[in-house]
């Protein structure tokens, strides 16, 4: 069913599914994933799901949609503590296998569904939070577990887009966190090369979203050493981030409880970056409005 949904999907063809059949056939799948059957069987499923709930979002069949995605979070939150529980040395080879490959399949499915999501305002915000927070821990907690699953949990993370994104978390601390787990891996020193290769994409799309109250989650946190903030800092520079996200950063900075662990200076250099950067922004879109009204007057 999983290589029908995807099929159909990739051959325009889902014009010949009907909303009933869609979801009749995801509700069979996650039968499939709440009860105990065969360990084969339900990874096929995991990885079904994802491709039968990226139609159920096209048809617009919402509480569907929800169903799936919290049943994939779930399905990465145990992973995450199957990994990380202090007596896993007890569980069998095949049990730790069967935690991993299920946590993988999960973190892929989410991404192929938060990508097919267009709306900048979806509805299943809860839903939606859900799996970012999840797909987050994988982040903070990347050192027990399997490489696989981080950089599938880093790719899943960057199918929503940064509208959507912003919407769902809100004012929620989530998006400070996962750039708290994305700087650990990208930022510090002997950092995995996979995770830095996967990773800064993800840094990239996480700090277009990022506000001041995200930055001073950041900042807060234990990971946020002098070293990895000044790496951040030069990192941005030199992708020339925007500079809205040097701005989060200079205003975060300001904040009574930060000033009194960072260096004076930092909140300066960041100051004055967005202020560069907000002036080459609008130098490029002054030169742009030109050249199109010279394009126009040629015509």
């Amino acid at each position: 069913m999983g290589n029908l949904a995807l099929a159909l999907s990739e051959n325009d063809g889902l014009w010949i599914l009907d909303n009933t059949s869609a979801v009749r056939v995801s509700n069979e799948i996650l039968f499939v994933l709440d009860n105990n059957f065969n360990d084969k069987v339900v990874g096929n499923a995991v990885r079904a799901i994802g491709h039968l709930g990226s139609i159920l979002i096209f048809f617009g069949e919402n509480q569907s949609v929800v169903d799936i995605v919290n049943a994939l979070s779930d399905r990465v939150a145990r992973t995450v503590s199957v990994a990380s529980h202090h007596d896993q040395a007890m569980m069998t080879w095949a049990e730790r296998s069967s935690a991993k490959k299920h946590g993988w399949g999960a973190c892929h499915s989410l991404g192929r569904m938060f990508h097919a999501i267009t709306d900048e305002e979806p509805p299943m915000v809860d839903a939606l939070r859900n799996g970012v927070v999840q797909l987050s821990q994988c982040l903070s907690q990347a050192r027990t577990l399997s490489e696989k699953v981080v950089l599938a949990s880093m790719a899943a993370l960057l199918g929503l887009k940064p509208s959507c994104l912003m919407h769902v978390l809100g004012d929620s601390d989530v998006l400070g966190e996962a750039l708290v787990g994305v700087c650990t891996l990208v930022l510090s020193e002997n950092s995995n090369t996979r995770f830095v290769r996967q990773g800064e994409p993800l840094l990239a799309h996480l700090l277009s979203c990022a506000s001041a109250n995200d930055a001073a989650v950041f900042l807060k946190s234990n990971e946020a050493s002098p070293t990895i903030l000044n790496n951040l800092y030069l990192w941005m520079v030199e992708r020339e981030m925007d500079g809205r996200a040097f701005e989060a950063f200079a205003l975060a900075l300001q904040r009574p409880l930060i000033t009194t662990r960072t260096d004076v200076s930092l909140e300066q250099h960041f100051a004055s970056r967005a202020l560069m950067q907000y002036k080459k922004d609008h130098r490029t879109k002054i030169e742009f409005d030109e050249n199109r009204d010279e394009g126009e007057d040629e015509l």
